[in-house]
């Protein structure tokens, strides 16, 4: 519609807006190739996205934050998940859009989160949300040894549903 809409229409400011939030989301759509991402451990040092794909391993993207409940909520099942599929070729890289690392830190040790997490630190350059167009989190994407997203905010029990699938 916007591409075929009056020129006065498409150079609204608005309108252009949502064109490139369309554009962010047809690029993360299932099939699409992953978006690498390079960011940044508690330590400080960088675990970028491109590390962990292939290698016959599925990888979790997943957006989230300790001020987030509904995030918080989602641990549980991540760690489930994590401890069932871990083995067989599973791994999980979470990405904090917390600003307190501090407490970001401590929620990684206090919940024992043990999977990749990273963290935009300061001075990063580049927004991830944005890379993906998570616009409310929880939010996460499944990802091929190829890859591939295969599938996007898998929450609860549909996570290890969907694993169960793909690591037949």
């Amino acid at each position: 519609l916007i591409a075929n809409a009056a020129p006065v229409f498409r150079k609204n400011v608005a309108i252009r807006k949502v064109a490139r939030m369309l554009a962010r989301l047809k690029n993360v759509a299932p099939d699409m190739p992953y978006i690498d991402l390079p960011l940044q451990t508690p330590d400080g040092h960088e675990a970028s996205l491109s590390q962990y794909i292939g290698k016959g391993r599925y990888v979790l993207l997943d957006f989230w934050a300790t001020w987030c409940t509904p995030c918080m909520n989602e641990v549980p099942h991540l760690k489930k998940a994590y401890e069932t599929f871990h083995a067989k070729g599973f791994e999980i890289y979470g990405v904090s859009l917390d600003t307190d690392l501090t407490r970001w830190e401590n929620t990684i040790g206090e919940q024992d989160m043990n999977r990749i997490n990273v963290a935009q630190k300061k001075g990063g350059g580049f927004d991830p949300t944005a890379l993906y167009a998570v616009s409310s989190i929880p939010a996460n994407f499944l990802i091929s040894p190829e890859g591939k997203i295969v599938a996007k905010n898998l929450r609860g029990e549909h996570l290890e549903e969907k694993l169960a699938e793909v690591l037949k």
